[in-house]
């Protein structure tokens, strides 16, 4: 059984702060600015070391073309365009997905082939299929500063456990009580602490669950529920389900001592944080009272609010970074997705912010941001083809 979540499309509780004992997040040193990440070369296959080596360098000399300043003008009041790339598949890849990208600019998601999901990273244009754990499918779901990649892979005899690449090592996280059931990892931070889900020993629920040196450790609100993301400082988010006969799913923070926090929802019954950064700010989605459409959300210092859509019914926010930058995807008045960043809680449709070398191409959604700016975003060729694509921020230069 794989586990996945349970809405692809990626609330006062008391207040979300950290400790005013902690002054900056941790800092983690990751590569010598002119040599690709160590862990890069020993994830991939020997064989495509040198391509892997090829491609960082190409990588470099295409993010300093596009780094460039370029000529804004009143259309652009945040000071930013960004200029496209588009992602490349693997050989027998037909469509791909981005899920993360690090602050080196690398991004990891899957392809699929032949109907089943491939780990997938990018270095540049360039995607390199990531081995499994013997099995045929498998999802990278988010890679840290120093290149550990975290997801979910399948075994041998199609058993889905949670799953790290590091530095040539797949490591199967194993399960609840190391029983014979699934597991996910969906978030790592830059400290190696992973979270993600794991079902229980007697498969009747699952619980959101924390890995940092050995088995995974659960947590809950009472019924089921997924960590999705982690900060540097331990503080991570996803949802659970309460306690009681009148259940419901609702946003959830877990602290590092183990504690878990009810989140809330915008009035509604549901509601779920995908990314939470440095700062504890968090961000994901909730209904309002008496409805049922999905409503971009922000919770910080306690307080839950709604971040505006571009005039359709529904709005998804998945990543914040740490100069509180959101991205996701939200519908507009004709119900069609488009990516959409949040500058503070001012949405922009991403396709209006495009250099001159990408105007034509629509972003139907963006997944992931990094604290440079980049993000790792898509676009729908057809109704069956998905393009990855990275959009690097190129300042404006007024003339």
């Amino acid at each position: 059984m794989n586990i996945v979540r349970s809405v692809h499309i990626r609330c006062a509780g008391a207040a979300l702060l950290l400790s005013a004992s902690v002054a900056a997040a941790p800092t983690l040193e990751v590569t010598k600015p002119g040599a690709p990440p160590a862990a890069l070369l020993a994830a991939v296959a020997p064989a495509a070391r040198g391509a892997v080596a090829q491609a960082w360098s190409e990588a470099r000399q295409a993010d300093a073309l596009a780094s460039r300043p370029v000529a804004c003008d009143g259309r652009h009041p945040h000071g930013v365009r960004y200029h496209v790339q588009r992602l490349q598949a693997f050989e027998g890849a037909r469509s791909s997905f981005p899920r993360a990208v690090n602050n080196l600019g690398i991004v990891v998601g899957y392809s699929s082939v032949g109907g089943l999901g491939r780990p997938t990273v990018w270095i540049g244009r360039r995607g390199f299929e990531l081995a499994t754990l013997g099995g045929r499918y498998g999802v990278a779901e988010d890679i840290n500063d120093a290149g550990v990649i975290v997801g979910i892979g399948t075994t041998a005899d199609s058993a889905s456990r949670g799953m790290s690449w590091f530095l040539g090592a797949r490591r199967n996280l194993g399960t609840l009580d190391g029983a014979d059931t699934a597991s996910h990892a969906y978030g790592v931070n830059n400290l190696g602490k992973i979270v993600g889900i794991g079902m229980l020993p007697d498969r009747s629920a699952s619980r959101a669950v924390a890995w940092r040196g050995g088995a995974p450790r659960q947590a809950t609100l009472g019924g089921s529920s997924t960590a999705y993301g982690v900060n540097d400082f331990g503080y991570s988010v996803g949802s659970s389900r309460t306690a009681g006969p009148d259940s419901q799913e609702h946003a959830a923070l877990w602290r590092p001592d183990g504690s878990v926090q009810d989140l809330g929802t915008l009035g509604g019954r549901l509601s779920i944080a995908y990314s939470i950064n440095n700062k504890g700010k968090a961000v994901g989605y909730a209904y309002r009272l008496g409805e049922t459409r999905l409503t971009a959300a922000l919770w910080e210092q306690g307080a839950a609010s709604e971040l505006p859509g571009l005039g359709g019914r529904t709005s998804v926010a998945n990543d914040i970074n740490n100069r509180d930058q959101a991205v996701g995807f939200a519908t507009t008045a004709d119900e069609v997705d488009r990516g959409i960043i949040w500058f503070g809680k001012t949405p922009v449709q991403l396709d209006t912010l495009l250099d001159d070398e990408s105007q034509g191409l629509q972003i139907s959604r963006a997944e992931a941001i990094n604290d440079r700016g980049q993000i790792a975003a898509q676009r729908n060729i057809d109704v069956v083809t998905i393009e990855p694509l990275l959009l690097t921020p190129r300042p404006c230069r007024y003339e």
